[in-house]
């Protein structure tokens, strides 16, 4: 690795790849445009970010009319951030073939960053795709999805075959899929996308596990996950998920596990607390120790309706259903739908409200007339629709 520093105009390299050295060396005492490229690109493969940076400003003001050092230089500005500099150098450079079509994306990225999405597009549709096909596309299908418009997204992320956005813009189309409930076609996407790297592997596992608790898919996300944690040991995510994943196919003792290593980390994870505490809840009759879980859950964080449910199905274990009441009314209230008002629905009719019961019910049936799951539990707690309608 390259450790550098700066003194006044000299550079000092501690520590050097030979090569680097060489190229620096050859930059200074040459005016060979290629030579300078060649020096700041090896530099930044080898995460020399400040030799780079050195390199390209020395170039810049050494050859004022230099295109393609002020084209660097604008990348530079770009990377670290600096848009308005960015975009004055860009205004600053004359009319030119040779880079005319860099320029133009360049421009785009600058203006995409500083939200002008409308003209950002204009200049993308300008571009010679046949150099910049899969980079105009996929940040015309950013464009377009920033807009809203789904299916233009859609058709433009489809164009990029090829590239360092083609991940990008195969998770891209994945969440365009998942958001219009087109889950089968989602997890295809996902399986014939192919990582690069590591981390591209654990943003595919995480999306790809979600989907699959999605859909209940539990053994494939459990197996999903897994592999995840071989890939990246501990990972309070992945085994968030998994936990969640074992607790739906009642398997309690291994969602335990799960559950008690994030805690041992993150002790205050009210997410973690709460599904911990429900899977007690549906999957054992530890109610007492359940209900300290999702306590805690519920001081850190009062407001969700997530843990208000929670909350309010254990109360209904322990007896206590004018409590459990209270918790499952603001809960459904927040989400009107699927299982909080299975429990709201199943509370209602323990204390006999049949009218608001068969109101709750109607509700659900026409907001998810499939939720097999919502009315699994009304059957698990010894509710027959057929005799209530």
């Amino acid at each position: 690795e390259i450790s550098a520093c700066l003194v006044g105009s000299e550079m000092c390299i501690r520590d050097s790849n030979n090569a680097l050295a060489l190229y620096i060396n050859l930059a200074h005492n040459s005016k060979n445009e290629e030579i300078i490229k060649n020096a700041i690109s090896l530099a930044v493969s080898l995460k020399a970010d400040e030799v780079a940076s050195q390199l390209i400003n020395e170039w810049a003001k050494s050859a004022p009319e230099s295109i393609a050092a002020k084209v660097y230089l604008v990348r530079m500005n770009i990377v670290n951030g600096n848009l308005k500099k960015a975009e004055a150098i860009l205004n600053q450079i004359p009319p030119n073939n040779e880079y005319k079509d860099e320029v133009t994306y360049l421009k785009s990225l600058v203006l995409i960053d500083m939200k002008d999405t409308e003209k950002a597009l204009g200049l993308l549709k300008s571009l010679d795709h046949s150099k910049y096909e899969s980079e105009a596309s996929f940040f015309s299908g950013q464009i377009y999805e920033i807009q809203n418009k789904t299916d233009l997204a859609i058709s433009w992320y489809n164009k990029v075959s090829e590239g360092k956005y083609y991940f990008q813009a195969q998770v891209r189309l994945t969440m365009l899929f998942i958001q219009q409930g087109l889950y089968t076609k989602a997890l295809d996407t996902l399986n014939y996308l192919r990582p690069m790297n590591k981390q591209e592997a654990i943003t595919k596992i995480t999306i790809q596990a979600d989907l699959e608790l999605m859909l209940n898919k539990n053994e494939d996300a459990i197996t999903t996950l897994t592999k995840g944690l071989v890939l990246q040991p501990h990972d309070l995510n992945f085994l968030y998920m998994r936990g969640l994943a074992y607790a739906n196919i009642g398997k309690v003792s291994l969602a335990q596990d799960d559950f008690e290593e994030v805690l041992t980390k993150e002790p205050n994870n009210a997410d973690v607390l709460n599904a911990y505490g429900y899977a007690l809840t549906n999957n054992s009759n530890r109610y007492k120790e359940a209900f300290e879980l999702i306590s805690k859950a519920l001081k850190l964080s009062p407001d969700s309706p997530a843990i208000q449910d929670s909350m309010g199905w254990v109360l209904y274990k322990l007896g206590e259903q004018e409590q459990a009441l209270v918790y499952l009314k603001k809960a459904y209230e927040a989400v009107p739908e699927g299982e909080i008002g299975a429990h709201y629905a199943v509370v209602l009719y323990s204390l006999g409200d049949k009218a608001a019961f068969q109101e709750v019910v109607n509700k659900m049936k026409s907001l998810q007339p499939d939720n097999k799951h919502a009315i699994d539990i009304l059957i698990e707690n010894g509710i027959n629709l057929e005799n209530e309608d």
